[in-house]
């Protein structure tokens, strides 16, 4: 009787998902429900609602609260609007969904959307090599393959986690080989987050089946998204540590965001899981200070400067050579000095100055090159005028 009620909800279950297949987004059960949410909002009387419930398996009363829940939120939206004073120009809430799902775009700015809402329900895939605290795992072999499949949440990281079953995201690893359904771990995410645990029960088979206690059988996570690593040092820096800027790959400039950026090392969460290398902007002062001037001298802020990189008489990366040059190198140490008094670390802060003083750096800069090719110097310098007369 047990098999049979297994292999029926077993059954339902194929044929729910394979009747909401066309809204399933595979990185999100979530997403999978908002594009639900989406369809059911195209119709219009209550009949063709109903009907579409019927034909996709969907508990019209719950939706139905959605759909309320949507018009208390606009209506508070709308209360809110009429308490601002805008004057003349009124402007005209349209919430309204679209009748189009998400584009990629919306979809990763959702997600992550979703991933700061439940920042401290992340899980990532079990560690390799890592053997729960539980001894049921160690009395068979079949259980490390089991392990493959599972993940390490922050709430009880000793005890293994899994996707469950009715998830868009287990569905989409599961991977049809020689007409058996086996699970495909490469598909799985690396990162999750999950709004709910429940825990499975089962009950032992024996004479006295009433008194026996229920034994537990696996952890779910249920309603998961799936989100990338990387996410996490801007979505929770609080929950992050970063380690001092790495001197390979070597610290750059990031023209879209203005500022010097070094590579760290980050690690998350109360158990240090390590995340992979990412960019930031360089937070000690005299490091940031220093590249900025290696990257200013060397034609990388302003590409003007590489028409004086033959005639250098001094090499560009003695700038954050912090031994030797950093210290008795004049032309060095007056490039860093200069640059750190006035707070110049942009080029957004160098061009401002520049407008204001059109001289500024160039006695700097002469220390870098040979005395015969000043003038050379004193034609490209300040940059800023060539940029005006390009535009």
């Amino acid at each position: 009787a047990d098999d049979s009620n297994s292999n029926r909800r077993k059954q339902k279950r194929k044929l729910v998902l394979s009747a909401r297949h066309q809204f399933a987004d595979p990185k999100s059960d979530i997403l999978s429900w908002l594009n639900i949410f989406g369809a059911y909002q195209c119709y219009r009387s209550e009949a063709e609602k109903r009907q579409f419930c019927r034909q996709y398996f969907i508990r019209y009363k719950n939706i139905s609260e959605c759909h309320s829940l949507l018009m208390q939120l606009q209506q508070i939206m709308h209360r809110v609007h009429d308490d601002d004073d805008q004057g003349e120009q009124e402007l005209k809430l349209k919430l309204k969904l679209e009748q189009q799902p998400p584009s990629n775009v919306q979809q990763i700015l959702l997600r992550q959307i979703i991933a700061s809402g439940l920042v401290d329900q992340i899980a990532r895939r079990w560690p390799e090599g890592n053997i729960p605290d539980d001894e049921d795992w160690h009395r068979s072999k079949q259980n490390y393959l089991v392990l493959r499949k599972a993940y390490q949440c922050l709430s009880c990281p000793r005890a293994p986690v899994f996707i469950h079953p009715s998830s868009y995201i287990f569905s989409r690893a599961m991977v049809n080989t020689r007409g058996d359904d086996t699970h495909d771990t490469s598909a799985r995410p690396e990162f999750v987050v999950y709004y709910a645990l429940h825990k499975s029960e089962t009950t032992p088979l024996t004479s006295d089946a009433a008194a026996a206690a229920p034994v537990h059988k696996r952890t779910y996570m249920h309603c998961v998204t799936a989100i990338e690593p990387h996410w996490l040092l801007k979505i929770a820096p609080h929950l992050c540590l970063t380690s001092e800027p790495l001197t390979t790959p070597s610290p750059y400039y990031d023209e879209v965001a203005d500022c010097v950026k070094c590579h760290v090392e980050v690690r998350f969460g109360p158990f240090q899981w390590q995340l992979p290398m990412q960019s930031v902007k360089i937070k000690h002062d005299k490091l940031r200070y220093q590249w900025f001037a290696r990257l200013l001298v060397n034609g990388t802020i302003y590409s003007e400067l590489k028409q004086i990189q033959p005639y250098l008489q001094h090499r560009t990366n003695s700038i954050t050579d912090h031994k030797y040059a950093a210290i008795t190198n004049e032309a060095v140490v007056r490039m860093v000095d200069t640059l750190q008094q006035h707070q110049i670390d942009s080029k957004q802060a160098l061009r401002i100055m520049l407008n204001s003083k059109p001289d500024f750096l160039l006695a700097e800069l002469k220390l870098w090159i040979y005395h015969s090719k000043h003038y050379l110097l004193k034609k490209i310098w300040p940059p800023t005028k060539h940029c005006a007369l390009n535009k």
